[in-house]
């Protein structure tokens, strides 16, 4: 019996032992580069899932083709994130400086995280690259992409992790609606107790979506649908988030939900295209949109020869065909063949439905324009104020330098400025770009003027959009 026991107690020894060692802290999940290669590999097999049904870019801007997100609870820093592989196609425009960033949506479409802007550089024109960005932070129901470059911005936008993001300017003339951010409790369902359910549902188009019907689905462990129930809204307002809250009676035991939505004002898929020229011999505007707060077209000189002072003019129409508010979009100087992208801010104007387009050239400077043999040039457009401090020769090229000053109540962004400079030998039209400008502050500009001898006139026009906080 004792030799029994001692075996016994010699057997437990070991493990008495290994109890009482501390426990080594646990690692985190890191980004392997196994996970990350099986990351690369999920989603080309996604890639090419999603080829049959991918938005290719229409017009010169870009689109996203391909898109898999993956994600760990703990990075090196023991920071959750999430990575983002995305397939970029150029349009039939070259991009220089193109670059990318995430931000993570609350279900009220507010931001809840922002990433940092990660650099893609060039693209050739319809080509594509492959690109991941990581994010640190939490779950997260929806998400936009970003993508900036030199000239212009593109939003993209998903409703979930597996939806391919959608162009916003693509949804200017229509409405789309998706739902998201649900909440509500199974566990605490019983059918003699009304259950409360809670979601958004976004309007991603530019246009109000009307007779709206959103149904709630209810499903049990199986998938099987077990109830549903229609809540009707009158409207759904353009580029906005509403919060909806409804108690359901009678509802069974069930496992999961979701809410489809549906308006009498959705536009019918296979609509031309309004983003593309056609090539005609004439000055064509194009992909006449509304991105939030503000609208965008797209200008081509289809003529011969350069022209001077172009303004693109947009109306904005009612359901009816009213004119709602008649819009003036300069574009400068543009030379034969070229195409510019043209912005203004539309903030507190009415739902409009359509829209005509046209053009006009601006008159040239007259003889009564403010010239350097008298006072200082001081020129303004529109709420911006450019005042000459100087004006000097640098290695034979003449050079105009001077303060331009914001008196508009809203921040700028994406400001193209086009300075057209009357001298002995005509005029020249030059470009300075700013990428963001506040009420009431300044800037300092210095223009190039080469084959300029002297300055008769300054003429300036601009294209920006309202800054986003």
């Amino acid at each position: 019996m004792t030799s029994v026991l001692s075996a016994c107690l010699l057997l437990l020894l070991p493990f008495a032992a290994g109890a009482a060692e501390p426990k080594p802290k646990p690692k985190p999940a890191v980004e392997a580069p196994s996970t990350a290669e099986a990351g690369k590999a999920d989603a080309l097999a996604a890639f090419q899932r999603q080829a049959a049904t991918a938005v290719q870019p229409s017009g010169a801007g870009p689109a996203i083709i391909g898109s898999y997100i993956w994600g760990g609870r703990a990075d090196l820093e023991y920071k959750p994130f999430f990575i983002w592989e995305l397939r970029v196609k150029a349009g039939s425009a070259a991009l220089s400086g193109l670059r990318s960033r995430t931000v993570t949506l609350n279900p009220d479409r507010t931001p809840a995280a922002t990433g940092a802007w990660q650099n893609i550089g060039a693209l050739a024109p319809g080509a594509q690259v492959d690109v991941s960005i990581k994010q640190n932070c939490t779950n997260f129901p929806a998400y936009q992409v970003d993508l900036a470059w030199q000239g212009g911005t593109a939003a993209f936008v998903a409703w979930d992790k597996v939806a391919l993001p959608v162009a916003l300017s693509d949804l200017a003339q229509t409405s789309f609606l998706i739902t998201t951010g649900y909440l509500h409790d199974p566990d605490t369902v019983t059918k003699k107790k009304p259950t409360e359910i809670a979601w958004h549902v976004w309007n991603l188009g530019g246009v109000a979506a009307t007779e709206v019907e959103q149904v709630i689905h209810f499903f049990d462990d199986a998938g099987k649908e077990v109830k549903t129930f229609a809540v009707r809204e009158k409207q759904v307002a353009g580029d906005s988030a509403m919060a909806c809250t409804v108690v359901v009676p009678k509802v069974p035991r069930y496992a999961t939900i979701s809410v489809s939505a549906t308006s009498a004002s959705t536009a019918s898929a296979g609509a031309p295209d309004p983003g593309a020229f056609t090539g005609a011999a004439e000055v064509e505007i194009a992909g006449v949109r509304a991105e939030g707060k503000t609208l965008k077209a797209k200008v081509r000189n289809g003529l011969d020869k350069q022209l001077q002072g172009l303004v693109v003019l947009v109306t904005l129409l009612g359901k009816d065909g009213s004119p709602v508010r008649a819009l003036r979009l300069p574009a400068g100087t543009l030379a034969a063949g070229d195409e510019r992208e043209l912005s203004v801010d539309i903030t507190g104007i009415a739902a409009w439905s359509g829209y005509e387009a046209g053009w006009e050239l601006q008159a040239p400077p007259t003889s009564a324009a403010t010239t350097t043999a008298g006072k200082p040039v001081r020129v303004e457009s529109d709420g911006l104020v450019f005042a000459q401090t100087q004006v000097a020769q640098a290695d034979g090229v003449l050079w105009l330098k001077g303060e331009l000053t914001s008196h508009r109540r809203e921040e700028l962004a994406r400001l193209v400025l086009t300075f057209t400079v009357a001298g002995p030998n005509g005029e020249r039209s030059v470009e300075h770009r700013i990428d963001r400008l506040a009420a009431d502050e300044s800037a300092m500009i210095a223009l190039p003027l080469p084959d300029c001898t002297a300055i008769a006139g300054v003429r300036l026009a601009w294209t920006g959009a309202a800054a986003r906080p």
